[in-house]
């Protein structure tokens, strides 16, 4: 998740970081240099998944529209969340992109992780439903886009819609800051909690459950 400046999010120590008292510049240079290429070759990668899958016209399965979705949204991680946090980490005390990025665009960022994430759980509940409960292909296939259309609905709503709330730009003393406000710590902290329990701790087990079932079927046959 991105939450700049705020020592309350997890990249608010690579902001910090970025501070000549606690890292050397050549080394907050290589740090964002190397994930720069990181990124490049997973946005590299996930653009050919598209290609590959959306020229697949023999097999449309739904696992396939959960795959492609999934490319989609982890380009939107690497291509977009990224580079704006790592804009954050370059320079920590200065927003540079305007009120518009700020207030509009970076919370949308949020919507991409979770989309990536339910994407994975979108897939491994429907390798479950083929193995396991031996549905047919066409059936899963025909609400597989409602699926992918309630994943994004369901991690916007959850994950930016609560930062569009409470984003704040400021411009004071020469610096300009671009970061979540919360009207509490305690509010703050349930959101932190929520974004936990529901895009970490739930998709974890339904893969596990799903896999789990999914071997013991096969080990079964």
């Amino acid at each position: 998740m991105n939450y700049p400046n705020n020592s309350s999010y997890p990249n608010a120590s690579l902001s910090g970081s970025s501070s000549p008292e606690l890292e050397p510049r050549y080394a907050v240079t290589l740090l964002l240099t190397l994930s720069a290429i990181i990124c490049s070759i997973g946005v590299l990668g996930n653009i050919l998944v598209v290609i590959i899958t959306g020229a697949n016209r023999v097999s449309k399965t739904a696992v396939n529209k959960y795959i492609l979705n999934l490319a989609i949204a982890d380009i939107g991680v690497l291509a977009i969340s990224y580079p704006l946090t790592f804009e954050q980490v370059a320079v920590p005390e200065n927003w540079p992109l305007g009120r518009f990025v700020c207030k509009f665009v970076y919370p949308f960022t949020e919507i991409f992780p979770c989309a990536s994430i339910g994407s994975i759980v979108a897939i491994a509940i429907d390798r479950h439903t083929a193995i396991v409960r031996g549905m047919t292909a066409y059936r899963s296939r025909t609400i597989a886009k409602w699926v992918i259309l309630a994943i994004w609905i369901t991690s916007f709503m959850s994950s930016a819609f609560p930062i569009y709330l409470v984003m704040e730009y400021k411009e004071s003393n020469g610096t300009v800051k671009c970061a979540p406000e919360f009207p509490s710590s305690t509010t703050e902290a349930g959101y932190k909690f929520s974004m936990a329990i529901f895009w970490y701790v739930i998709p974890l087990f339904l893969i596990l459950w799903a896999y789990r079932q999914i071997a013991c079927k096969i080990r079964d046959s």
